[in-house]
């Protein structure tokens, strides 16, 4: 039987090298990733093995995904998982998906458009939320769809002017 352990990290979207490279540590003491839910890890017992995790983000069309995991593994990734709109790949000679600053930044800007238009969605459902719950006078739910209001604002103001800020850079450095 199969040992699995689950660990809490508390990697942001920003913070994916980091991730990246403690995955890649857990791999050398012989716990392979298997799944990953917010904030929380988890690991089965494996062989030790020196690789390099790395992440890409990406919005695909259930159609395009068998043609995308192809591409990468025809260029030595091994798929390992998906979370969401990240793709968890594994490499065992050291190489980088993303290896120039232009590259990155085509993934910034993906990442920043994927915030602003999740907190598109989400933003009209906390304010819903906070006027249910004063009508019915629920202070909980007011509370909390208050607070989720804000807080989706503000992520759409942050998500949006970052996917601008990266578009104009693309487009100087494409200058």
């Amino acid at each position: 039987m199969n040992k699995t352990i689950w660990k809490f990290r508390a990697y942001t979207i920003w913070q994916d090298k980091a991730e990246a490279v403690w995955l890649s540590k857990m791999a050398e003491q012989g716990f392979q990733v298997k799944n990953v839910l917010p904030y929380l890890y988890i690991f089965e017992k494996a062989e030790p093995e020196q690789v390099t995790f790395c992440h890409d983000y990406t919005q695909i069309k259930k159609a395009e995904l068998d043609n995308y995991l192809q591409l990468y593994q025809d260029a030595g990734w091994q798929y390992v998982m998906r979370y969401g709109n990240w793709f968890y790949f594994k490499s065992k000679d050291g190489k980088q998906i993303y290896s120039d600053e232009y590259s990155m930044s085509l993934r910034n800007i993906n990442i920043s458009r994927g915030l602003f238009k999740l907190s598109l969605y989400l933003l009209p459902l906390s304010l819903l939320s906070a006027f249910i719950g004063e009508q019915l006078q629920w202070d909980l739910l007011h509370g909390l769809g208050t607070g989720l209001s804000a807080s989706f604002a503000v992520l759409s103001l942050v998500g949006g002017a970052l996917w601008f800020k990266q578009k104009k850079q693309l487009q100087n450095k494409e200058q």
